[in-house]
């Protein structure tokens, strides 16, 4: 052998292991850098009671205003080490996890996976949430797998990896329901995908790909509307509506159409002047005074006001 056709063998030696040495390398700064920069302390947040404080007596796990992916993280973990300390650095993990398992899902070079890697590192949803003991993190985190899957699922449809569809995408939603988001989305990378495919094949595809999707969400409503006569994932739907209609001018006057939610307007504008809004000053329909206020109104006013005329049931507030 020559001394080009050595380098040239040593050349290509190296870049084989260039990128996995990399990976690891920024799955480890990423690990690192969560930790000084204090992602991995967890703080409460208005959300987090809602989780901490899940009844898991059933049917009433079924009639929260939370869904029991992200409450059962929180319970085994608290079995486990006896306290919340680490629930963070399981955000962490799992999230690193995440984008490791989507990037190597991509059909593109080993260099491109790479580049994606280092762009999921740093998303707002890991670093202005993962602190936080709530749901955003880790259902970002399980939207990720199932999006890996379902890229996977469009060049080889195997019984593992449907199985990986049907079960990562269900955990995200299960964790927040948000993530119901990723069924329509799955489907639609997936009629992108398949495009090519000859016609039997794509519509057999996205039809086995949109059953395995759609299946345990019309199963968990219909458990829920078995059990607890709600037909939906969860009862906390209008929550996020207050949250910002709350804050409209006319939520002060608008017709309503029972004496329980006069009641609770009237326990609100109780409240109102006990913990008044920030940032008073801005007209109330300023985007920055909506946006700060926003869990004021749902946590400080309506909620307790509900609680107060109704009593404790999520459905019922």
């Amino acid at each position: 052998m020559s001394p080009l056709e050595f380098r040239h063998s040593s050349s290509r030696r190296g870049g084989r292991y260039a990128v996995p040495l990399l990976t690891i390398v920024t799955l480890g700064m990423f690990c690192a850098a969560s930790a000084w920069l204090g992602a991995t302390t967890p703080r409460d947040v208005p959300d987090t009671s809602g989780y901490t404080n899940f009844d898991f007596q059933f049917p009433a796990l079924l009639a929260q205003a939370r869904t029991l992916g992200y409450p059962l993280y929180l319970e085994l973990h608290e079995r486990l080490t006896g306290s919340h300390r680490w629930v963070c650095w399981g955000h962490t993990f799992l999230f690193a996890a995440a984008a490791l398992f989507f990037s190597a899902s991509l059909p593109v070079s080993p260099h491109s996976r790479l580049a994606v890697l280092i762009g999921l590192m740093g998303t707002n949803i890991y670093w202005l949430y993962a602190d936080t003991i709530a749901t955003d993190t880790p259902a970002a985190a399980m939207g990720l797998v199932a999006i890996g899957f379902t890229v996977r699922f469009a060049d080889r449809r195997t019984l593992g990896i449907a199985a990986g569809v049907c079960l990562s995408a269900s955990a995200a939603w299960l964790i927040r329901p948000a993530m119901l988001a990723i069924v329509p989305a799955s489907i639609l990378i997936s009629i992108v995908a398949t495009r090519e495919s000859g016609r039997r094949e794509f519509i057999s595809r996205i039809a086995l790909l949109g059953g395995l999707l759609c299946a345990p969400v019309l199963l968990f409503c219909l458990l829920r509307l078995a059990t607890v006569g709600k037909f939906g994932i969860v009862s906390f739907g209008g929550y996020n509506l207050i949250g910002v209609v709350g804050q409209f001018p006319s939520a002060d006057s608008a017709p309503l159409a029972s004496d329980e939610a006069q009641q609770i307007r009237e326990r609100v504008r109780a409240l109102k002047v006990d913990d008044p809004p920030a940032l008073g000053e801005l007209p109330p329909m300023n985007y920055t005074r909506l946006e700060l206020n926003y869990d004021r109104t749902i946590w400080h006013w309506y909620v307790p006001a509900a609680q107060n005329v109704v009593g404790d049931d999520p459905a019922k507030i």
